[in-house]
């Protein structure tokens, strides 16, 4: 019964997902780890600190090279990185380039 679904719509992607207990109670300690306020500035809603910290989440397992290898390589990897404007406004930018 457990699944995970991503689509995308436009330039944005949904996630809809159905976890067991254990699943997401280790999802949201992760998640709640990354989700105060990064300071007064930050004016990102609660459900958008959730969404970056789960990217963030994502990006350090990938970086660190810890997941489990399938088909016999490692998962490709292409980095975005968010920037803040002076007014608090978010833009988006890809770095860092596909992983081997």
């Amino acid at each position: 019964r457990r699944y995970l679904h991503l689509s995308e719509l436009g330039r944005m992607y949904k996630l809809d997902a159905l976890l067991d207990p254990q699943g997401a109670a280790a999802l949201r300690a992760a998640i709640d780890s990354l989700n105060q306020p990064l300071g007064e500035d930050d004016v990102r809603s609660p459900k958008q600190r959730r969404a970056d910290a789960l990217v963030e989440i994502v990006h350090q397992a990938l970086d660190r090279g810890t997941l489990p290898r399938r088909n016999g390589g490692p998962a490709p990897h292409q980095r975005q990185h968010q920037h803040r404007s002076p007014e608090g406004r978010a833009g988006h930018g890809l770095g860092g380039g596909v992983r081997a």
